[in-house]
């Protein structure tokens, strides 16, 4: 016991050194890791394979298996996704950091104390995307936070950076940064394709809303087909020969059909050729004038059929979760209109003929939103010779537009020629490589204006799309 004790104590100032030379080296390595992490991935890789080479040759167990897991946990470490995403937040933080000392004119962190939560979204972006939450300083105010991100975004590289509202309150400001902008290129994927991800419409909310694209952040945008508290609402799609209307109309069809039970479809395709691979899953499908005039007449009676069940629930006194009729309380489905290329047909109609067919529709879309009636419908502009003025003014709020010809054509949509937001003037402002802006467009009408890309999929995935659908 004695000799331990001595061996030890010999020993102990020895051992000390040891430590203190191999923390030294630790620490010089983590030095030169930081600074070149790829090439000092590829030495510590080479060494430890030379290492376990050696260890082979020797015959030494105890060196392969060192080998071994040093080996598996450098790999670990540099391929494991999570992990690298985990030292972009550190490098995030810290840039954040030397920002705010930067901004607040103070010599160290403590003297600080803005930055209160750091998260990394874990999405398909691969980290691109990220979220801070600033906690305002007692001698600051949430307005100064805002002032400080423009410098903040400049210096940790990003791309753009906007305020989370759903998330901000007083005291604490969310602010998302992303470091790509997701506008640039042409968005193939949409959460309307593959079982599992279709967000589902919130019956209990009377509710439903089609996922369209992303815009510049990565986020989806959604256009609500069903708004909670409000009822059916009805859209305007306009924009240019290529600008994108197409996938919006698309993307509406995509959701309803994917929820046979819950939607009928009556789809117009003016040009004959865009929906046909659609209609077997449509209640009504036309192309032509009578096909056109025939629907009408089968929307006018079904928001009769839907006012008459509304009235005779309010009579008998039955619990109802909303005002408005809902055709999920009675078992049945809401009706969702989409029309392309109206003009071919209204073009070949007399004077007294569009006249009544204008006064038919207000006729229907007036009331459509209390009767279970949802109308999406497209043209390139909507003068007064696609679309009444009282019927466009007053019964179809909801905008999705993309790039127009002209700033007199944006005024018909609710724009001042002067706004930013002018359809005509998305062409090149959301790209700063200048590339195509089709699929770029701005929602407006029953919010705030939006602008977001839409997704364009291409007619073989829709139809692989419509198989899986009819083979489940």
């Amino acid at each position: 016991m004695m000799i331990a004790k001595e061996v030890l104590t010999a020993t102990k100032p020895v051992a000390l050194r040891v430590l203190s030379v191999l923390r030294w080296v630790w620490l010089r390595l983590r030095a030169f890791y930081s600074r070149f992490p790829r090439l000092s991935y590829w030495v510590t890789l080479t060494a430890f394979a030379c290492l376990a080479f050696a260890a082979k040759g020797f015959g030494s167990a105890f060196l392969t298996l060192l080998a071994g897991l040093a080996f598996y946990k450098f790999g670990y470490v540099w391929l494991n996704p999570t992990l690298r995403a985990s030292k972009r937040v550190d490098r995030r933080v810290k840039q954040i950091r030397k920002a705010l000392i930067d901004a607040y004119d103070v010599e160290n962190w403590k003297e600080v104390h803005g930055v209160w939560r750091f998260d990394a979204f874990k999405d398909i972006d691969g980290g691109k995307r990220y979220e801070v939450a600033f906690k305002t300083p007692k001698n600051k105010t949430d307005e100064d936070i805002l002032k400080l991100m423009p410098m903040i975004r400049d210096q940790i590289g990003a791309f753009a950076w906007t305020e989370d509202l759903e998330h901000s309150r007083s005291g604490m400001s969310y602010i998302l940064f992303t470091d790509k902008d997701y506008l640039a290129d042409t968005i193939t994927t949409s959460p309307l394709i593959g079982d599992g991800h279709l967000p589902k419409p919130f019956l209990e909310d009377f509710g439903a809303r089609v996922p369209l694209g992303k815009d510049t952040f990565g986020r989806t945008i959604y256009l609500n087909l069903i708004t909670p508290g409000v009822g059916a609402t009805n859209w305007k799609v306009q924009g240019d020969t290529g600008a994108g209307k197409l996938s919006i109309s698309k993307a509406v069809i995509d959701y309803c059909i994917g929820f046979p039970d819950l939607f009928d479809l009556v789809v117009f395709d003016g040009k004959g050729d865009e929906f046909t691979h659609f209609k077997d899953f449509c209640l009504m499908y036309g192309t032509t004038k009578l096909d056109f005039f025939e629907q009408q007449r089968y929307i006018a009676e079904r928001g009769q059929e839907h006012s008459f069940r509304l009235a005779e629930n309010k009579a008998m006194g039955l619990p109802r979760r909303h005002e408005f009729y809902n055709p999920w309380d009675d078992g049945g489905k809401f009706l969702v209109v989409i029309e392309d290329e109206r003009m071919t047909i209204l073009s070949t109609l007399k004077m007294n003929e569009v006249d009544k067919f204008y006064q038919d529709e207000y006729a229907i879309y007036s009331v459509s939103r209390s009767r279970g009636i949802s109308g999406v419908k497209s043209s390139q502009i909507f003068k007064s010779e696609v679309m009444s003025v009282a019927t466009r003014n007053q019964c179809f709020k909801g905008l999705v537009s993309g790039a127009i010809a002209s700033s007199s054509d944006s005024l018909l949509s609710g724009f001042t020629a002067d706004d930013e937001v002018a359809p005509h003037k998305i062409r090149g402002k959301l790209t700063a490589t200048g590339m195509s802006s089709a699929g770029l467009m701005v929602m407006a009408g029953v919010h705030e204006p939006t602008y977001f890309k839409s997704v364009y999929l291409g007619r073989e995935k829709e139809i692989s799309y419509l198989k899986s659908l009819a083979d489940r």
